[in-house]
């Protein structure tokens, strides 16, 4: 199941971003004097990059701009731009104007149609949690008014900070099943299928290549690597010399994964 996180990246690579870059925890603290976001969000600050637009061009926005994505396998997908709305000091949601929520809308869009990058199908109003259902009830009723292109959505800052999670906060899933591969290698082991073992190996130090780009995998599959050759050299006395020969030729040809040589 994809998990949602934040992408900084994607806000990185916006053509605005160097004359908008900001946090989100910086946005909240210099409009409601308190972090309330994760301090790692990234975003392009809305109203300071209109603000130094050419008067005639000025308008209003949503206040910020995020990177968002699925992180599922290990792999990011569905990457998209998030608008938001931060209105943590609303103690009703009647001073809400559909009119005003269009514009926002309308004209961060605008704003951001020089980046390529595509823009989620929902905007996101951050409200207090004491009124959060009371917003909610307000932004379904009046859908019927929204002409902006983006559905309205209505969430607390705690389930905004429960929902969009840190991608380095979340625990790596493993590509490869090295329990099962372990308990395969070790019988061929018990058995002295020393032959069979060494084309194993063979197979893991192409994977080791195809995976370096991963840090994870890549370093998962060198300790795995290392494991085993601890098996091996367990076992060096029912080996002959040819058989050190072959391993020995392994540990040369995958110097990454810094086997020690074997010997009798």
């Amino acid at each position: 199941m994809a998990t949602q996180i934040f992408d900084n990246e994607l806000v990185r690579v916006h053509p605005i971003y160097p004359k908008a870059k900001s946090y989100l925890a910086q946005l909240s603290l210099r409009d409601y004097g308190k972090p309330y976001f994760d301090t790692r969000i990234e975003c392009l600050d809305m109203d300071s990059y209109e603000t130094s637009l050419p008067q005639n061009v000025s308008d209003s926005t949503m206040d910020g701009v995020i990177g968002i994505a699925e992180h599922d396998d290990n792999r990011n997908q569905n990457r998209r731009l998030l608008m938001i709305e931060l209105r943590m000091n609303y103690r009703t949601p009647h001073h809400l104007k559909t009119s005003s929520l269009n514009k926002k809308v309308s004209h961060t869009i605008q704003l951001l149609s020089c980046g390529s990058c595509p823009l989620a199908n929902y905007v996101l109003f951050i409200f207090d949690n004491g009124i959060l259902q009371q917003a909610i009830r307000w932004m379904r009723d009046n859908q019927c008014y929204n002409n902006s292109g983006k559905s309205w959505l209505a969430m607390s800052p705690e389930m905004f900070n429960e929902i969009y999670l840190c991608e380095s906060d979340l625990p790596y899933v493993p590509v490869h099943e090295f329990d099962s591969a372990k308990d395969k290698l070790l019988e061929l082991l018990n058995s002295q299928s020393f032959d069979d073992i060494y084309e194993q190996l063979d197979w893991w130090g192409q994977e080791y290549y195809r995976w370096c780009y991963s840090t994870q995998e890549s370093s998962l599959i060198r300790e795995f690597v290392k494991n085993i050759w601890d098996e091996i050299i367990l076992r060096k006395d029912a080996m002959d010399e040819e058989t050190l020969d072959m391993f020995n030729l392994f540990a040369e040809e995958y110097p990454n994964f810094m086997l020690q040589p074997i010997s009798l």
